[in-house]
């Protein structure tokens, strides 16, 4: 009973109010540890509209990362489960974690299991309560003009995605933008995984989340990575483009952060995900003239770099996942081909007045004109280095053109069409 009551003099508690979202208490320990340590049960309160529990833990101590083996929470079911640790933990004193709770939860405890003894100084437990996105555009009244970012065509010819606004997945405005970005100059594009569920209802409020764990647990001034993308090739905003991230394992210089949400360590990431990954990597490489296929030094960590990287090549960690790891070399090979052709710039509206078959072709391709106003066309014919194969002019007044490639070996070769100052691309293969 006396060692009881020891234990609950060390526990603290500190309400984080803001918009009344965060629960943070602290665990003062300041003992050494053998070969376990199970807290005791800490009550979670439960907040109407929510759709989960961001649940992050941060463990305070001498060495304290080297000497963790496992992690364990309480679930709902009031079943032990691992609690798997944060792919940023390259801090030698702390041992980071977010997982998402059910909403139904009313307590959680932890078990930490050692490797050799430890002194455990400090245990810190953060419940955040996201809301549902729904219920806040509403009583915010944020219109559809404020939750997405139309495609822009920028000055590189390759357009910078749709992606969802920061007043998009946080309407209430809690998630406050970095108040002190530092610029970089980025020529090193990282891909990550976040390592937390593959599937949600409200991806809005996983991102309003690892903010919220990014910033009161992890202690930095804003979301650690760029840019976030959920499984239905959603795009969000992070810290502003072109600014110092938190997410390379301490060596976020020329750096910009794309993270996959979910883990893919077995699981490999849904078409439409890795779609919105390759337009990303495609603007920013047309935007920042790097090239996907190349390696070059990267001072801050030391290393040479693939210019598209997977976290794991900076940092002792298994980043982002062995399944989206292994298609890294696939995904530079896609992204360099896109670069090629949407680097001669596109008009969508102007695509739409062309239809061109057959693809794959053989010996003979097609392109049928919608719009008869289109007049002077002019055709080129490019490989993947941007070689020019072949021009044509079409002055005529018919609605069809016909070309003969039956000379061109077997590849994929980009059609650019273009009339009046506007032009449009489209990829073709031979068979």
């Amino acid at each position: 009973m006396i060692k009881r009551f020891l234990w609950l003099l060390s526990f603290s508690v500190s309400i984080t109010i803001f918009a009344q979202k965060s629960q943070t208490y602290t665990l003062s320990v300041q003992k050494s540890i053998g070969a376990s340590y199970i807290t005791q049960h800490v009550k979670v309160d439960s907040l109407k509209s929510n759709p989960f529990i961001g649940f992050s833990v941060a463990l305070k101590g001498v060495s304290i990362n080297t000497k963790i083996d496992k992690v364990y929470f309480k679930n709902s079911d009031n079943e032990w489960q691992v609690l798997m640790p944060d792919e940023n933990n390259d801090e030698k004193n702390a041992w980071y974690a977010l997982v998402f709770l059910s909403e139904d939860i009313l307590e959680t405890q932890l078990k930490i299991d050692f490797t050799t003894p430890a002194n455990l100084e400090s245990i810190k437990l953060n419940f955040y309560f996201p809301d549902d996105t729904e219920n806040l555009l509403k009583k915010y009244n944020i219109g559809s003009a404020n939750v997405k970012s139309q495609k822009i065509l920028s000055d590189c010819g390759c357009p910078r995605p749709t992606t969802i606004t920061r007043q998009g997945w946080c309407p209430d405005g809690s998630c406050y933008d970095n108040p002190n970005p530092a610029a970089t100059d980025v020529k090193f594009l990282i891909v990550h995984h976040t390592a937390g569920s593959n599937t949600s209802n409200d991806w809005a409020a996983v991102v309003r989340s690892i903010w919220n764990y990014h910033v009161y647990t992890r202690g930095w001034d804003d979301i650690g990575y760029n840019f976030l993308i959920d499984t239905n090739g959603n795009i969000y905003e992070g810290r502003a483009d072109d600014t110092r991230g938190a997410h390379f394992s301490g060596h976020n210089s020329e750096t910009s952060g794309m993270a996959l949400m979910g883990t893919f360590t077995s699981v490999t990431p849904s078409s439409t995900m890795l779609y919105a990954l390759e337009g990303l990597l495609v603007w920013k490489c047309c935007d920042k003239e790097i090239d996907p296929l190349t390696t070059a030094y990267h001072a801050s960590s030391g290393l040479t770099l693939n210019t598209i990287s997977g976290h794991r090549d900076g940092g002792a960690t298994e980043c982002p996942g062995d399944k989206v790891y292994e298609l890294l070399p696939t995904i530079r090979n896609s992204v360099d081909s896109q670069l090629t052709s949407c680097a001669l710039g596109v008009d969508d509206e102007f695509a739409k007045n062309f239809v061109v078959y057959p693809n794959p072709f053989t010996d003979t391709v097609t392109i049928l004109l919608n719009n008869a106003i289109v007049t002077d066309l002019e055709i080129n014919c490019y490989d993947l280095h941007g070689r020019l194969i072949f021009s044509r002019i079409k002055s005529d007044s018919s609605n069809k053109v016909e070309l003969d490639v039956s000379n061109l070996s077997s590849g994929l070769y980009v059609l650019r069409l273009a009339s009046d100052e506007k032009q449009t691309y489209t990829k073709l293969i031979k068979n």
